[in-house]
């Protein structure tokens, strides 16, 4: 993307541990939809972000367009349990 290379190093770090905290956010708040539509947000930007910077990417083995889809299957599956539920209590 144009960045040096401690830059980029930096940025991967950075991107990593915003990655983590946001994983542990479905820890603390497991039944809030909200949180649910950001990860479905989230994928999908990213996965926008590849084929635009690096759409090579997208021919391996656990590409980002099968990992990200699944995770944005069970972040839409688990928002329709969650209103489910809401409807039988």
């Amino acid at each position: 993307m144009g960045f040096e290379q401690e830059l980029a190093r930096i940025c991967v770090a950075l991107s990593g541990l915003i990655e983590i905290m946001f994983g542990c956010t479905f820890l603390l708040w497991q039944k809030t939809v909200f949180i649910h539509q950001l990860n479905i947000l989230g994928l999908s930007g990213l996965l926008l972000l590849i084929m635009l910077t690096d759409p090579l990417q997208l021919t391996t083995a656990f590409n980002p367009v099968v990992m990200n889809i699944a995770m944005i299957t069970l972040s839409m599956l688990a928002i329709q349990l969650f209103k489910l539920n809401q409807q039988q209590a």
